[in-house]
């Protein structure tokens, strides 16, 4: 006949023991919590605090979950589970990795996995480059350089706020639209950076066929009118410089 030991239990919510000896064990079923003798002079909770009255001195005890999720209930702040128990979980971390939130992950409901943190790049080209585009827009003919250059494999590779410097040779440029100067990359377009001082960003912004620091000093108090004969707004020679105004005749 097998002897079958049965510990202290009660299946009353909110029932607590009285005294324990140390190592005894109590458990409240309906609470799913356990109780051990501890040999101290005090009940204490889960939470720390203490239940009354006091029991007899040496004969305290410590109350404690049976259940994993009982014990998150107890703690503040956010879990952030192993990236092994989730829904495809990721690959292994490396080292110099870091936990980054991904709405994708799990399945779905989004979780904390290990990803290699963003790094800005710089790149490099020379404004004659024979492999830069000639489609007229300053991204596409730039990342076509960079790439048949090898320098990237595709647009996938830059990050918001990459950076191509375009070196000046000395030659014409291979594209109009990609000139010497430092371009960023602002996650969809490459932006191209002022490169002087107010004159010379004026004559960038406007895009004169006469920049503004080689206007001759007759015209050097004139200001810009817009040439509606040229149809582009910022083609080449859509603004221009004026010292008169002709208000016409009556």
């Amino acid at each position: 006949m097998a002897i079958v030991q049965q510990q202290l239990r009660n299946v009353s919510a909110g029932s607590k023991p009285g005294d324990l000896e140390p190592g005894q064990l109590a458990y409240n079923l309906a609470d799913t919590v356990g109780f051990l003798g501890n040999g101290s002079n005090s009940k204490t909770l889960i939470n720390g605090s203490t239940s009354t009255p006091a029991p007899t001195n040496g004969k305290g005890w410590i109350e404690f979950p049976l259940k994993a999720s009982d014990v998150a209930a107890l703690i503040e702040g956010d879990f952030i589970p192993n990236p092994t128990t989730l829904i495809s979980p990721p690959a292994a971390p490396s080292s110099g990795q870091v936990l980054t939130w991904d709405i994708g992950a799990n399945g779905g409901a989004g979780a904390y996995i290990p990803k290699t943190p963003g790094s800005i790049s710089v790149y490099s080209i020379a404004n004659d480059n024979s492999n830069i585009g000639s489609s007229g827009t300053t991204s596409s003919d730039l990342n076509a350089g960079l790439i048949a250059d090898g320098i990237i494999t595709g647009t996938s590779d830059l990050n918001t706020g990459d950076s191509c410097v375009v070196t000046d040779s000395g030659n014409p440029d291979t594209s109009p639209q990609v000139g010497p100067g430092s371009y960023t990359w602002n996650g969809t377009i490459w932006l191209k950076s002022p490169t002087g001082g107010g004159a010379t960003l004026l004559g960038e912004l406007l895009n004169v066929s006469t920049p503004p620091t080689v206007v001759g000093g007759v015209n050097q108090g004139g200001f810009f009118v817009r040439d509606t004969s040229v149809t582009g707004e910022t083609a080449t020679g859509a603004y221009k410089i004026s010292t008169a105004i002709d208000s016409g005749s009556y």
